[in-house]
């Protein structure tokens, strides 16, 4: 089934609606019925940007009210994509920015692809939370949210060194800040998870090394030697 409210669809509001999963491809035919012209100047950096901002709010709205429903979550990430494609539409539009201007996109930018991040993080979509944050902390390194989050998403994809060097700056940076106790709790217990995933990967790894290439078979010839040595 495929769902997207008749507003985000560009149709009429008494439109059939439906959904539309992330990542789809659609392909739409639109008809031109009018057109009045507008001077491209009455658009601004700022407008833009509040337009992602409204974007991204109805997305935190619909991630809180989704109650961990596969719909209401992709609905969610759907927002938070459109706010950022918002955003990228600036450089096409403006040739230059003011460093206000700049920096009020950056936050924006950062604040939708960490939410966007716990929204994958939520269907499980691993992979896409890594790369949201991994964006993230290229620009902001030592930001504990997007550590935490990406931390998370290598433990579910299977990565759990990874995971436990993402944690380890995360709670570092955490006491640096003087957070709060409850939040480094969280942090820690997710630490130890990654740390208990790794002694069981590589026990995994080392029993997998043992049926793949033995060590009875040299013990026993070591043992062997040393009793042939013994009887000469």
């Amino acid at each position: 089934e495929v769902r997207i409210d008749a507003p985000w669809g560009l149709s009429d509001a008494d439109a059939k609606a439906f959904d539309v999963a992330p990542n789809t491809t659609l392909t739409a035919e639109i008809h031109l019925v009018t057109y009045t012209s507008q001077s491209p100047a009455r658009a601004s950096v700022a407008s833009m940007v509040a337009a992602a901002h409204r974007r991204r709010q109805r997305g935190n709205v619909l991630f809180k009210n989704s109650m961990g429903d596969v719909v209401g979550l992709q609905r969610a990430v759907g927002c938070f994509t459109s706010a950022l494609n918002c955003l990228r539409c600036v450089d096409d539009l403006f040739d230059s920015k003011s460093d206000l201007e700049a920096t009020a996109m950056e936050c924006e930018a950062h604040d939708c692809l960490l939410n966007r991040a716990t929204a994958y993080l939520a269907l499980k979509e691993h992979r896409m939370a890594e790369a949201d944050c991994t964006t993230v902390i290229e620009t902001n390194p030592k930001d504990p949210k997007a550590l935490f989050r990406r931390g998370s998403a290598f433990l579910g994809v299977g990565d759990p060194e990874a995971a436990v060097t993402d944690l380890q700056r995360c709670g570092a940076i955490l006491k640096v800040n003087g957070s709060e106790e409850g939040v480094l709790i969280k942090v820690a217990s997710l630490l130890r998870q990654a740390q208990e995933a790794v002694q069981v990967q590589y026990k995994r790894e080392k029993e997998m090394a043992t049926r793949m290439f033995g060590n009875d078979g040299g013990e026993e010839e070591g043992g062997r030697n040393e009793d042939e040595g013994g009887r000469k």
